[in-house]
């Protein structure tokens, strides 16, 4: 009679031992199957950067020295063209971050943000195959030196003096093509629809000229520069990347070694920010 509680118990025992380790086992799975991924960089983890002060275009013409022009007039620009090369350093920031991680590189977060900058940098992938698209983009995103902007500036502006400076904010010679998107340049050639484009701000004239640069087909041995100097260690000049600027006007070759010479004369690539790969 006492043999069979004896039996009972054991066979509990047992019974109850595979079924705590059934339930173990099936709750270290679960937990295994729920466990997020680590994630190596954080994309989103970008500092903010605070605009400079808006302050409408001086009036350069008032000024009787020359030399103290052009020093009000770097020192109006600079300021500027510097925040939209940050601007520029945020993107570059966010895609190195992508391209380095490759398991980042497939991520939902990672694929939004190569969608938005190849949108802004006006990469058509269609044209890449594969991910040669990443190449484009790191040639794409980068800073235009600040001599280089300062010089285009001066020349094209006529030191912040000319028309569509001052009634345009437009410093560069920007185009654009849609009725009444800026001023109709009095010599402007029989057929021709241009227009010298109106921007709000000097800082969104400049910021148009930094995209246009890093974008637009006609200066892509510009970026070709620039790219091959940072692969050799080599901060990029304003000298350096104006000889390569020959479809930016009419005079071709002859401009970009004019803007060339006026950044060597003006001593202006003291103001170039280092850049590297």
């Amino acid at each position: 009679m006492n043999s069979l509680p004896k039996i009972a118990l054991g066979s509990l025992a047992i019974v109850a031992a595979l079924i705590i380790f059934f339930i173990g086992t099936r709750s270290t799975t679960e937990t295994t199957q729920i466990k997020a991924p680590t994630i190596k960089h954080v994309i989103t983890d970008i500092p903010v950067i605070t605009s400079p002060e808006a302050v409408a275009l001086p009036d350069f013409a008032s000024y009787a020295d020359v030399k103290e022009k052009k020093l009000a007039f770097f020192n109006y620009l600079l300021p500027l063209v510097r925040f939209s090369n940050q601007l520029v350093q945020v993107d570059r920031d966010r895609f190195k971050r992508v391209q380095s991680d490759p398991i980042n590189l497939k991520s939902p977060e990672a694929k939004k943000i190569t969608r938005r900058l190849n949108s802004r940098y006006r990469i058509v992938l269609e044209r890449f195959p594969d991910l040669s698209f990443l190449e484009e983009l790191d040639k794409r995103i980068g800073q235009i030196p600040e001599s280089l902007a300062l010089a285009q500036a001066a020349k094209e502006s006529g030191w912040g003096t000319s028309r569509f400076s001052k009634q345009a904010n437009n410093l560069f010679g920007q185009w654009c093509f849609t009725e009444g998107c800026g001023i109709i340049p009095a010599r402007r050639s029989k057929g021709m629809i241009h227009e010298i484009q109106k921007f709000d701000s000097v800082g969104d004239a400049i910021e148009a000229y930094v995209h246009n640069l890093n974008t637009h087909r006609a200066y892509s041995s510009m970026r070709e520069k620039r790219y091959s100097l940072l692969k050799q260690g080599e901060s990029p000049s304003g000298s350096d990347l104006a000889i390569t600027l020959t479809e930016y006007s009419e005079r071709g070759a002859i401009y970009g070694q004019e803007v060339a010479s006026l950044i060597r004369y003006n001593k202006l690539e003291e103001y170039d920010s280092p850049q590297s790969i």
